[in-house]
């Protein structure tokens, strides 16, 4: 929406002055789709748009301030150049795009392209605009124009592509995306791409080829599990299909969108201030696993808004998984205060309080989340957990069995009951449970490890050739895992080096806390995983 700025009236009283004085000295004036004012070197300029909302983040209206005083400057200079204008222009249109003013955005990349037709930036900003519209006509022509000028340019034929899919144009969305991998056969998200060119022509054993060929971060990725929904049902095999449902997110939070490297989208993203953006960055760092990132921008988030629970519960989770503890404590326990119906609060402060040792509370947490939700899965599989650290795992196994009947790819009911199974035995039985468990998510590390510990461990043939791949990923990585140190102190066991395999396994365990160092210690003498919180 475009309004009327909020300005001083003396300001706004000048600068119309000073428009007119230049008018009078004999500049020429052009109509324009907008009320018009003349501008130095007698070109037409548009009234400039403002975002004016109520209860707009001081932030962000300084941001717009600052635009806007410096358009308004180089406007007034009577020796500006076109270029510094249209520049300005731009950089005003990526503020509006990113708080979503999408038609003040577009005013403002048109003025930036009729003052210099020459850069790129602002066509394929603007042919992004019309493509969020649904005008994928007017944003391919666009994007036709910005290729013409930066014929390499991979994320404009990715755009082009995604514009002929929208179109239902497969013949030209495959041939912009095989021309993305013959440029570049390591942009994965164009298999992606050709997986939807291939359901389109309905042939989904081209689209389970194409979708074989991600990476593992776009292969979790929704769109991707949507596909895989879409091709199994496309070859008639409905189970599948359900299974690959079960994955989707369940809120919109969970929802895991694709990425392609795309500076000039990017650059406009980056602009965005405020809780909600900051809130937002710090959700996607949690996700990509940059914690110290995480924590940075959910505490700015908190900071502006310190009633969103879902802010402090993702902070209080980065912090736990940073190893401050005490920290992401007092953050759950000043969610659960500020809003009791938060059940996920409850439930990572009843799994940290756990692992500190404090049982009753962790169970009083538990049961106040079980009667906010009794089907929640997060509940059933943490009291799972507490009742397997308690040495009751028949159980334990009965609440993971509740969370996955709600779920069955639910990762921690996946774990926990393989790890159940790896303490109470038969061998057999575990690795039953795993051929299921890693069918279901077959990238989680954990169940990885468990089945190579698992069969490494039979004999000491195995273990030797444990041992040797432990030191070989060691090299490679520099570094050594919880869950690595658990097997190469196993697997020490199982040659007859139960010295050995303590010493290094209390080294390794050294920071952790005391109890549970000689919890793993004598796990090792009883050949049982050790109760690593």
């Amino acid at each position: 929406m475009i309004v009327c700025r909020r300005r001083p009236v003396a300001t706004l009283a000048a600068v119309r002055v000073a428009w007119c004085l230049l008018v009078l000295a004999g500049c020429d004036t052009a109509p324009s789709d907008r009320q018009a004012i003349a501008s130095p070197a007698g070109v037409s300029a548009v009234e400039i748009p403002i975002f004016d909302r109520p209860g707009l983040d001081p932030a962000v209206a300084d941001q717009f301030d600052t635009a806007t005083a410096r358009l308004e400057r180089l406007r007034a200079a009577s020796a500006s150049d076109p270029s510094d204008r249209a520049w300005a222009w731009g950089e005003l249109g990526e503020l509006h795009h990113a708080y979503l003013n999408l038609d003040a955005a577009t005013v403002c990349y048109r003025e930036a392209l009729r003052l210099d037709p020459t850069d790129p930036r602002w066509r394929y900003l603007l042919a992004q605009i019309e493509r969020t519209q649904g005008r994928f006509e007017a944003s391919s022509r666009d994007l036709q124009e910005v290729l013409a000028r930066q014929p390499d340019d991979l994320p404009t034929r990715w755009w082009l592509a995604m514009n002929a899919l929208d179109l239902g144009r497969a013949d030209v969305a495959e041939s912009w995306l095989r021309e993305i991998l013959a440029r570049e056969s390591g942009w994965t998200a164009a298999h992606l791409g050709l997986a939807r060119v291939a359901l389109l022509r309905d042939r989904p054993a081209e689209a389970f080829a194409a979708l074989d060929q991600l990476d593992s971060a776009l292969a979790a990725s929704t769109e991707a599990i949507e596909l895989q929904m879409a091709a199994h049902r496309a070859a008639g095999d409905l189970d599948a299909a359900r299974r690959w449902s079960e994955r989707l997110p369940r809120t919109a939070l969970e929802r895991r969108a694709i990425e392609i490297d795309d500076p000039l989208m990017q650059r406009v993203s980056d602009r965005r201030r405020g809780a909600q953006t900051a809130a937002r960055r710090g959700m996607a760092a949690v996700r990509r696993g940059s914690f110290e990132l995480a924590v940075e921008e959910l505490e700015r988030a908190l900071a502006r808004d310190p009633g969103r629970a879902d802010v402090r519960y993702n902070l209080a989770a980065s912090l736990i998984r940073l190893g401050r503890s005490e920290e992401a404590r007092g953050h759950l326990y000043e969610a659960v205060e500020r809003s009791p119906s938060h059940f996920l609060s409850r439930v990572l402060l009843a799994r940290l309080l756990a692992a500190q040792g404090d049982v009753v509370p962790a169970r009083a947490e538990l049961a106040a989340a079980l009667a906010l939700d009794r089907e929640s899965v997060a509940v059933w599989s943490a009291l799972g957990d507490l009742e397997a650290m308690e040495g009751r795992l028949n159980l334990a196994d009965d609440h993971y069995r509740r969370a996955l009947a709600v779920d069955p790819a639910h990762e921690a009911a996946l774990v926990g009951r393989a790890v159940l199974f790896e303490r109470r035995g038969p061998r057999s039985e575990l690795l039953a449970w795993l051929a299921v468990a890693r069918a279901r998510l077959p990238e989680q590390r954990t169940l990885r490890h468990l089945e190579q510990r698992c069969r490494a461990l039979a004999d000491p043939r195995d273990a030797e050739r444990a041992l040797a791949d432990l030191d070989r990923r060691s090299r490679a990585s520099g570094r050594t895992t919880v869950s690595d140190a658990e097997t190469r102190a196993l697997a020490l066991a199982t040659l007859g080096r139960f010295d050995d395999a303590i010493a290094w396994q209390q080294a390794a365990l050294a920071p952790l806390e005391p109890r549970a160092a000689l919890q793993a210690s004598a796990c090792v003498r009883s050949r049982r995983r050790p109760e690593v919180q």
